[in-house]
């Protein structure tokens, strides 16, 4: 795996998961939102990487701002309680994952894993 310091991939493994894993799961809609990502990735194969919620929406943000990573708050009243923000990969996230040695992918039972 490509190091985070090195400056053609500034993604930590960390990152690359989190940034797979909204591709994965935004496929075919118009953005996933951080709940169900959790979700995911806790199910993620194989099963040694964990991260929790805090982390995650770190993670997301920090994403967002290296502008590989999009996101929108959903209209207001569209879902009780507080608000949720759906996120999406930018251009700039499709070419990172394309750099990417690590892949989060989906199995033919609409799981996801990491392939490596």
């Amino acid at each position: 795996m490509m190091a985070a310091t090195d400056s053609n991939y500034p993604l930590s493994p960390k990152e690359e998961i989190v940034l797979g894993a909204v591709a994965a799961s935004s496929k075919g809609r118009k953005g996933v939102h951080g709940y169900p990502l959790a979700q995911e990735i806790d199910a993620l194969r194989p099963r040694h990487f964990s991260m929790n919620y805090a982390t995650l929406y770190r993670v997301l943000n920090r994403l967002e701002v290296q502008g590989y990573l999009r996101s929108e708050l959903a209209k207001k009243g569209t879902y009780p309680g507080r608000s949720r923000r759906s996120y999406r990969v930018s251009p700039e996230g499709r070419k990172m994952l394309r750099k990417s040695e690590v892949a989060v992918k989906r199995d033919d039972d609409g799981e996801l894993y990491v392939e490596f």
